[in-house]
């Protein structure tokens, strides 16, 4: 009789412990969390529109950000990643959107199209993504963003004259807080500024070649 009671006492306790176990592992997963971009594009009072059409290609992404994860900086040389912090899709289709979104709404130009589209454009704009991360400095968490952005004529016979401009935007945000939200909102006021400083450019560039 104490042997049945043994056993079962036993098997209550592997009962018991297998059960506590499904908790814990269910409690130990973590949502993950999406951001984006997050600001309201700009539009140019009392300027009126280029008469070009520019198409604006999907921007490349340097390696460490060709990723959705968040990624951040704690020392020099390292780039680490969220495992339950990212961005709902990559820095470089952040990037192309945002830039696309912004010169149209800007009214600076006669169109912008996104990429893929079979409309005539008279102008082409390509870029790269060559930062886009979170700093972790003792004091202050900051979003780091830098842009390479070329224009390009679309049908020029001459190489060397397709070229209007290539300028790096380099820009960098004080988060609110410690935190990937923050930080998001961030970087979306350091895209907002780049893409002002583009349009600004870009303006110049064709008002030259006119």
């Amino acid at each position: 009789m104490r042997w049945i009671v043994k056993v079962c006492f036993l098997l209550a306790a592997a009962a018991a412990i297998a059960a506590g176990g499904c908790v814990n592992v269910s409690q130990a997963r973590q949502k993950i969390e999406y951001y984006t971009l997050e600001y309201e594009p700009q539009r140019l009072e009392n300027a009126a529109a280029i008469p070009a059409v520019i198409r604006v290609e999907r921007f490349a992404a340097a390696p460490p950000y060709n990723t959705t994860q968040m990624i951040y900086r704690e020392r020099p040389f390292s780039r680490e990643a969220y495992h339950y912090h990212r961005w709902r899709a990559s820095p470089a289709d952040l990037a192309t959107y945002f830039i696309a979104r912004d010169l149209g709404g800007s009214g600076a130009f006669e169109g912008v199209l996104p990429p893929g589209t079979t409309a005539a454009a008279t102008h082409v704009l390509e870029g790269t993504v060559e930062e886009f991360y979170e700093r972790d400095l003792p004091d202050r968490w900051e979003a780091v963003l830098s842009i390479t952005v070329s224009l390009l004529r679309e049908r020029d016979p001459d190489p060397t004259k397709r070229l209007l401009f290539q300028k790096v935007y380099s820009f960098t945000e004080t988060s609110r807080e410690k935190t990937p939200q923050s930080v998001a909102e961030a970087m979306s006021g350091a895209m907002s500024r780049a893409t002002m400083e583009l349009i600004t450019d870009i303006r110049r560039a064709l008002s030259n070649r006119s």
